[in-house]
């Protein structure tokens, strides 16, 4: 086998070893492994290295790295996607930089994050790519929160719920996506905190949860029908002695 065919598979073995790592959540191991991934020397899919270096920024910010830091990794994995020759490849890449960037800097900058993350969810709905939505979704209804849009929230929030549901059966769940983002068990808190702020809960036969570790007592199915009773249900199985 050639030098670079041992090069490209150790590029193939190294990020999947760093997904792993992100599945048990080990934040250091997976960063040093994506670091050693996005190294120049083994770039032999440039895909895979944009892939790498988007998620070592990202995982970076789990480490809680500066915002100079972070970044600096956002334009690393810019100017890989920007040496992907094929055109749609290299859009779609530098597409998926853009939601990374716009996450490293939800917290601290919303509205710059959202800006972005509009571009970034216009695009996935024209080109296609769907991977990340619901994640980039879910971002973009927290930024609208941070930014006092409550409603811009709740309806962003819903869309994300939306295409949750109808992935359920149509594929496995993602088990690194989930590690970084909890998406399905945080959507449905969110809005189910949303809908209740709003004093009108309305929720589609998904799991409701209250506190930020879903368990066995805090999950209540709420459907079409609740409202002011649905609450009450929520109170009464989050604090069973209030009845």
């Amino acid at each position: 086998m050639s030098r670079r065919g041992d090069l490209g598979e150790l590029q193939v073995a190294l990020d999947i070893a760093a997904r792993t790592e992100t599945v048990a959540q080990s934040w250091e191991n997976a960063y040093s492994l994506l670091t050693i991934a996005a190294d120049s020397q083994l770039r032999v899919n440039p895909q895979i290295a944009v892939n790498s270096l988007l998620w070592r920024a990202l995982t970076a910010q789990r480490l809680g790295f500066d915002k100079s830091s972070l970044a600096q990794l956002i334009r690393d994995a810019r100017d890989a996607a920007s040496t992907i020759p094929d055109e749609t490849l290299h859009r779609r890449a530098d597409a998926d930089v853009t939601f990374a960037q716009a996450v490293t800097i939800r917290a601290s900058q919303p509205a710059r994050a959202s800006l972005l993350l509009d571009r970034y969810i216009a695009f996935v709905k024209e080109e296609g790519g769907a991977f990340l939505l619901p994640e980039a979704l879910l971002e973009r209804a927290l930024a609208a929160r941070s930014l006092g849009d409550q409603s811009g929230a709740r309806t962003t929030l819903v869309e994300a719920a939306s295409i949750l549901r109808n992935r359920q059966n149509a594929r496995p769940l993602d088990e690194f996506r989930e590690a970084f983002f909890s998406t399905s068990g945080a959507v449905a808190r969110e809005l189910c905190l949303t809908l209740l702020r709003d004093g009108n809960l309305v929720f589609w036969s998904m799991p409701c949860w209250t506190t930020d570790s879903p368990s066995s007592s805090d999950n209540t199915m709420v459907s079409k029908s609740a409202g002011s009773a649905a609450q009450r249900s929520i109170v009464r199985a989050k604090h069973p002695q209030s009845d």
